[in-house]
C-alpha cells in the first residue's frame, strides 16, 4: 500500500471519529428528558443489533467464538463491559445533568493517566517530560480541590474507567468490532431485562417520548459503532503520533458546545485546572513528536547504506 494514499485515507477517518465523538454531546443532549440510565441500556441492546450484523458481514464470528469460549479472555471481556458500561452511563449523565465541561476535562486528562497506568501495569517507561506532564496535571486537580473545594469526579471517573478499561483490552487478544460485540453480548441480556421490567411497571420512557426523541434512542447503536470503527480503520492507516494529537479535538469540541451552546458556568476553579491540564498536554504531545523523530531517524539510518571509504579511484 502506498503510504501517502495510506495517511490520506487514516487522516479524515480520524478526523471523523473525534468529531463525531465531540459532537455527541448535542445527541445525549436531546434526550436529557430520559433518565441516563434508560439511555444506556438502550444504548447497549441497540448496538447489539448493529454490531452483530457487521461482523457477520466481516467474518468476526470465529474471532468472537474463541473469544468466548476461552475462560481468561471471557473474564477479562466481561471486566471490559463492566467498565466500558460505566464510562458510557457516566457521560451520558453528564452530558444530560449540565456538567459537560467536566466531562470534557476528563477525556483531556485520559492521555495522562493512560500514561501512570503504563508505567504500573505495562511496565511502559514514561520520559521525564511525560512524568511531569501528569505531575502539572495533578497540580491542576488538587488546586481545584483545595482552593474552592470542587473535587472534579465525574472527569476523574471518565479518565479512570476509560484507563482501565483501555489497559484490559492491551491485554485481551481480540480485534475492536469482535471485542466491542463480546463486551456488548455480556451487557445485553441484563439490560434488556432491566428494560422489560421499567415498561412492565409503567416506567420506560421509549414509548411515551415523541417520534424524534424514539428515533435518537434507536440510533444509539449506530453512534456507538460508527465512530469506534473510523477510529480502528485510522489508528491503521496513519501514524499514533498524529492520532495522539488529533485526539484532543473530541474533549476540545464537547467544551467548546458546554460552554458556548448550553451556556455551562465555568468557575475560576475549573479555568486553572483546565490551563494545568492543557500545560501537561503540550508537554505530553512534545514528548511524543520528540520520540517520533528519534524513531524515524533510526529508521533511515537504518535504511542508509554505509559508504566506507567511497572516493572516484574506488567508481567503475
Amino acid at each position: 500500500m502506498n503510504p501517502s494514499l495510506s495517511n490520506a485515507g487514516g487522516l479524515p477517518a480520524g478526523l471523523a471519529a473525534f468529531c463525531i465523538w465531540g459532537s455527541l454531546v448535542i445527541y445525549w443532549k436531546q434526550l436529557e428528558a430520559v433518565p441516563a440510565l434508560e439511555i444506556l441500556l438502550y444504548r447497549v441492546v441497540f448496538s447489539l443489533v448493529v454490531l452483530w450484523p457487521l461482523a457477520w458481514g466481516s467474518r468476526r464470528l470465529d474471532e468472537l467464538r474463541h473469544a468466548l469460549s476461552t475462560p481468561g479472555l471471557r473474564l477479562r471481556l466481561a471486566c471490559s463491559a463492566a467498565l466500558v458500561s460505566c464510562n458510557w452511563g457516566l457521560y451520558i449523565w453528564a452530558v444530560t445533568s449540565g456538567h459537560i465541561t467536566e466531562s470534557s476535562l476528563g477525556y483531556y486528562i485520559n492521555p495522562l493517566t493512560n500514561v501512570l497506568a503504563g508505567a504500573l501495569f505495562c511496565r511502559e517507561r514514561p520520559s521525564g517530560l511525560q512524568w511531569l506532564a501528569v505531575g502539572i496535571a495533578a497540580a491542576g486537580v488538587g488546586w481545584s480541590l483545595l482552593a474552592y473545594g470542587e473535587f472534579p469526579w465525574v472527569a476523574l471517573t471518565l479518565a479512570g474507567t476509560f484507563t482501565a478499561y483501555g489497559v484490559l483490552r492491551k491485554k485481551v487478544a481480540v480485534g475492536a468490532l469482535a471485542g466491542l460485540l463480546a463486551e456488548t453480548i455480556f451487557l445485553a441480556p441484563p439490560a434488556l431485562a432491566v428494560l422489560i421490567w421499567l415498561h412492565i411497571r409503567g416506567e420506560g420512557h421509549f414509548l411515551t417520548v415523541s417520534l424524534p426523541e424514539m428515533a435518537l434512542i434507536m440510533g444509539s447503536g449506530i453512534v456507538t459503532t460508527a465512530p469506534l470503527l473510523l477510529f480502528t480503520y485510522a489508528a491503521r492507516h496513519m501514524p499514533l503520533s498524529t492520532l495522539g494529537l488529533i485526539q484532543y479535538l473530541s474533549p476540545t469540541l464537547a467544551l467548546c458546545i458546554g460552554v458556548g451552546l448550553y451556556h455551562e458556568p465555568v468557575s475560576r476553579a475549573t479555568l486553572i485546572t483546565f490551563a494545568c491540564i492543557w500545560a501537561a498536554l503540550a508537554l505530553y504531545s512534545w514528548s511524543l513528536w520528540q520520540r517520533h523523530r528519534q524513531a524515524d531517524a533510526l529508521r533511515e539510518k537504518a535504511r542508509t547504506p554505509q559508504r566506507r571509504g567511497t572516493n572516484e579511484e574506488d567508481l567503475p
